[in-house]
């Protein structure tokens, strides 16, 4: 939690997320959620594989502002799961399709972990000579798996969580928030096998190539993805901003929910995403 957020303040807010939708993309279907309008706002989430595990207790802050949508990703309950190659081209096309499909062009993407991963890659492909993925005004990459497991480096291995008021509440909550754990484990491993993730790819040649505005958002006391990667990431795309919120681990969205609200909301409207 963050030293800017009371213990009351980051419990008073309770996960909800609106009712779930669906839209055909490529031919699969993906569900999603969405609220609000205004600016575009789509939030990928993390290997949980729950959008309302991870954005529940921002959606209807950054719903004030913005149309905010969030997918459940390809391959991840209660989206479909087809027997494909989760590359990263392949999920990329679905991210992209998805947007199209909901007229999202020139959003603000924005992902956490693994989603932080597919947010960099996205905009390290959309950078290239010719590519076809929907456009999008800003990125924001929030403690992304951004060059994790390089060279044979591998992550620290999990921890229990803190014994805290706040994660005993989201303990108790989790079987509700992600039903789908176990059932999308096959997905995790078909991601791994078949992707980027893990192979240090998007590169600093490739990250180098951005031209487009990003923000990296990090908590100071991620044990899963370290704060070091964050600021490798900063240093190799041209431009961006990086924020580090002292005290907060891995999911800045559940730790220090109005902290990530007032960051992202700022660097969406183009202000600077100042802690």
């Amino acid at each position: 939690m963050s030293s800017t957020e009371t213990t009351h303040e980051a419990l008073e807010l309770d996960w909800h997320m609106p009712p779930l939708r669906e839209v055909q993309v490529l031919g699969r279907r993906i569900a999603y959620y969405e609220k609000g309008a205004g600016p575009a706002l789509v939030l990928a989430h993390g290997f949980s594989g729950s959008a309302p595990f991870e954005w529940g207790r921002v959606f209807d802050l950054l719903a004030e502002h913005h149309r905010v949508v969030a997918p459940q990703l390809i391959g991840f309950l209660p989206s479909e799961q087809p027997d494909m190659t989760y590359s990263t081209d392949a999920q990329l096309a679905s991210l992209s399709g998805f947007m199209e499909a909901l007229g999202l062009e020139g959003c603000t993407l924005a992902g956490e972990s693994y989603g932080g991963w597919l947010v960099s890659a996205y905009a390290a492909r959309a950078a290239e000579p010719g590519s076809s993925l929907a456009e999008v005004d800003r990125y924001a990459i929030v403690c992304g798996a951004v060059g994790l497991v390089r060279s044979g480096e591998a992550p620290p291995a999990p921890r229990p969580p803190p014994d805290t008021p706040l994660w005993r509440a989201i303990v108790e909550r989790l079987p509700q928030l992600n039903p789908h754990d176990g059932a999308n484990n096959p997905t995790r491993e078909k991601i791994f096998a078949a992707s980027d993730l893990g192979r240090g790819w998007p590169d600093t040649a490739a990250l180098g190539k951005i031209a487009t505005p990003t923000l990296l958002l990090w908590g100071e006391a991620d044990p899963l993805v370290p704060v070091r990667y964050g600021r490798a990431a900063a240093a190799a795309i041209p431009g961006s901003e990086l924020v580090v919120l002292p005290e907060v681990g891995h999911i800045p969205s559940i730790d220090a929910p109005r902290d990530f609200v007032r960051i992202l909301t700022d660097f969406a409207a183009g202000r600077p995403a100042t802690r």
